[in-house]
């Protein structure tokens, strides 16, 4: 298995790829890129390290079944130590150490599986997010939350008092994990209870790192908007509706902010940090 190198995005951010699979609806329905990764980000705050999302961890490698079950079946996943958040740590030449906060955009297993290897970490999720994954009404939160991933964290900080429209129209928060670069969580409705994005301020500029709103950038551009990708976003979103109000809003913000906002989701591949232009990736893809 050929490992991806860490990317710079900006002075103090890399990107992190933490796993990758070919899920099976993925590959029947033909709806997203034919592998998917689990991009996270590394943050340098201050004199310490913020992780953006936690991808899979040393232990769903070494006990991939006991941690994930059949879903790790389901989704072919290519799962390797050298990936890990915390081995792409060292390969930069930090302490793992020295990450002091976890920031989750949900906590889906293939978002959480990295906290158990920062136990001294601070884990920053909005309130009804860490609900819904400890009470796991459904059976698609069943499937979804892996409980043995975080059940021996004993660091988390939930937020639940958003600040209405306090972001380009979205409700967000301030998250307390330094300000340098200013950080805030962005609530992101539709994927799970409690899906957010996060917010990274450069200058006069933001990187939003969106989660699962989107799994490939056809989506935001409506490039691809089949009865098949429709039929798997029913699926995989607990909000179908909800999910659709946020990618319209996302749409909003790169036609009116594009200057401003870059976004970048957790599974497209081949999604670059750069201006969007809706119009031209309509006419183009």
């Amino acid at each position: 298995m050929g490992n991806e190198l860490p990317t710079r995005l900006f002075p103090h951010v890399f990107a992190l790829n933490c796993g990758r699979g070919k899920p099976l609806g993925c590959r029947l329905l033909r709806v997203m890129p034919s592998e998917m990764i689990c991009r996270c980000l590394l943050v340098e705050q201050d004199n310490h390290i913020v992780l953006v999302d936690s991808g899979f961890g040393q232990a769903d490698v070494r006990a991939r079944w006991r941690r994930l079950g059949c879903i790790g079946t389901a989704m072919s996943l290519r799962l390797c130590i050298e990936e890990t958040a915390y081995s792409q740590i060292q390969s930069l030449g930090f302490d793992p150490n020295n990450v002091k906060h976890i920031v989750l955009t949900h906590l889906d297993f293939d978002h959480a599986g990295g906290i158990s290897d920062f136990p001294d970490a601070r884990v920053h999720v909005l309130a009804a997010e860490l609900q819904a994954a400890r009470q796991r009404k459904t059976i698609s939160e069943r499937l979804r939350y892996r409980t043995k991933q975080f059940a021996e964290c004993l660091n988390w900080v939930p937020y639940d008092q958003l600040q209405p429209n306090s972001w380009f129209g979205f409700d967000s928060i301030k998250l307390e994990v330094g300000c340098d670069p200013p950080m805030r969580l962005i609530y992101l409705p539709g994927h799970t209870r409690g899906h957010c994005g996060v917010a990274i301020k450069f200058d006069d500029s933001w990187l939003l790192h969106v989660g699962d709103c989107y799994y490939s950038r056809g989506e935001l551009c409506n490039a691809n908007d089949s009865l098949a990708l429709r039929t798997f976003q029913k699926f995989i979103h607990v909000d179908y509706r909800r999910a659709r109000q946020t990618m319209r809003q996302l749409q909003m913000i790169v036609e009116r902010h594009a200057h401003q906002v870059q976004l970048l989701c957790s599974h497209d591949p081949n999604e670059k940090i750069g201006s969007f232009d809706l119009k031209e990736q309509r006419t183009t893809e």
